[in-house]
C-alpha cells in the first residue's frame, strides 16, 4: 500500500527532501525534466499561480515497487506522486500535476516505474467518485514510465494533449565544442557582439549563489525591457512572486545562477537560471530595450554557458521551444500530457 498525506501544499513542503530525492533518483532513461518536476519548481508555481487541494502519495519503498514481480530496474527505489484538484463547471473535479500552467513537470517521480504507475491507479480508484480523471504532464513518449502506464492502464487513456517542447543545449564536451557545433554566422555574430559590448563599456557581473535580491535586481531591469513595457515577464506581479518564492527555496543550497550586464554603473540586462545536479534550467532573460543594439541577451547567454560548462554542467535547458532558440540548441526535448479517465 502507500503512505502519504493530502489536503494542502504544506504536506509536500514537509516532504520536500523525500520527494526531491526520488526526482533525482529517477532513471536517466526516463528523461524526466528534473528541475521542473522537483519542488524547486512545483511548490512556488502552485503557491502563486495554482489553486486547489494538493494530494501527495509515496510508495512504501523498501521493495514495495516489486511486490508483484513487475518492478522497474530499481524495484526498491520507490516512487511519489503530487497532484492538485482543479475545479470544473461540473460536480466533479479534474486532477493534474502542480505544473498546470506549462506542463513541464511530471507529477509521478522515482526510479520504480511499477510503483509509480500503481500510485496512479490507486489514486484513480480512490478519487473516482469526485473526479473525472487525471492529467499526467511531462511524460516522455517512449520512456519506461509511459510504457508501463500503457501496459497497466491503457484502457483508461482517453486522449493525448498537445506535446510540450523545450530546447536543450549540450555542454558535456565543453563550451568550445558547443560553439563548434553552431553555424559560422552564429559564431561570427557572437564575436561581433562581444566587440561592440566591450567598446561600449559593458561589464558582465556573475553570481553563483543568492536569492530573492537577485530576482529584485532583474525585476528592475525588466521594467525597461519590451516585456516590461507590456506588463509581462517579471513585470507581472504574480509571475514575479513565483520567481521570488523560487529564489528563496534555492538560496540555502546556492543553486541560483544569475548574470547582469552593467553599463555606466547601471544594470541593463540580466539572465536568471538554476542548477539541479548536472543540469541547468534557464528561467528569465531580458535587457533594456534602449540597448538592443548591444546584443546583451546573446552575451549573457554565452557567458552563462561558458561558466556552467566549467562548473561541470552538461545539460543547458533553454526552456520553451521558440524559433530563435533553434540556433542555440542541440535537441528539441518533447513530452506529452496523457489524459486518464477515472
Amino acid at each position: 500500500m502507500t503512505s502519504g498525506a493530502s489536503g494542502a501544499a504544506a504536506d509536500l513542503e514537509a516532504a520536500r527532501a523525500r520527494f526531491d530525492a526520488l526526482v533525482d533518483a529517477t532513471a536517466s532513461v526516463d528523461r524526466l525534466d528534473t528541475f521542473c518536476s522537483s519542488t524547486d519548481w512545483i511548490l512556488p508555481l502552485h503557491r502563486r499561480l495554482g489553486s486547489g487541494e494538493v494530494i501527495v502519495r509515496f510508495s512504501g519503498g523498501g521493495g514495495d515497487g516489486g511486490a508483484d514481480g513487475d518492478g522497474g530496474a530499481d524495484g526498491d527505489g520507490g516512487a511519489a506522486l503530487a497532484v492538485t484538484r482543479v475545479p470544473t463547471m461540473q460536480r466533479r473535479s479534474l486532477l493534474c500535476g502542480l505544473d498546470v500552467a506549462w506542463g513541464y513537470a511530471r507529477p509521478v517521480v522515482g526510479p520504480d516505474v511499477a510503483a509509480g504507475v500503481r500510485l496512479v491507479e490507486e489514486l484513480l480508484v480512490e478519487q473516482r467518485s469526485s473526479c473525472y480523471g487525471l492529467l499526467l504532464t511531462g511524460v516522455v513518449g517512449r520512456g519506461p514510465f509511459r510504457a508501463r502506464l500503457t501496459e497497466r492502464l491503457g484502457s483508461r487513456i482517453m486522449a493525448l494533449a498537445e506535446p510540450v517542447g523545450r530546447r536543450v543545449a549540450w555542454l558535456d564536451c565543453g563550451f568550445d565544442t558547443y560553439l563548434a557545433r553552431r553555424s559560422r554566422s552564429f559564431r561570427r555574430n557572437a564575436r561581433q557582439a562581444h566587440r561592440r559590448a566591450e567598446a561600449a563599456g559593458v561589464v558582465l557581473e556573475w553570481h553563483d549563489e543568492g536569492g530573492a535580491e537577485l530576482v529584485r535586481r532583474a525585476m528592475a531591469v525588466e521594467r525597461h525591457s519590451w516585456k516590461g513595457r507590456e506588463g509581462s515577464g517579471l513585470a507581472d506581479p504574480s509571475f514575479a512572486a513565483f520567481y521570488l518564492d523560487m529564489a528563496e527555496l534555492l538560496a540555502p543550497s546556492g543553486r541560483l545562477r544569475a548574470g547582469f550586464a552593467r553599463l555606466g554603473g547601471e544594470d541593463v540586462g540580466f539572465i536568471l537560471g538554476a542548477v539541479r545536479g548536472d543540469s541547468y534550467r534557464g528561467l528569465q532573460l531580458a535587457y533594456a530595450a534602449t540597448h538592443a543594439e548591444l546584443s546583451l541577451g546573446n552575451l549573457l547567454q554565452l557567458g552563462q554557458m561558458d561558466r556552467l560548462s566549467a562548473e561541470g554542467i552538461v545539460r543547458y535547458d533553454l526552456g520553451q521551444d521558440m524559433p530563435y532558440k533553434v540556433a542555440w540548441s542541440d535537441e528539441l526535448f518533447v513530452t506529452e500530457t496523457v489524459v486518464l479517465g477515472a
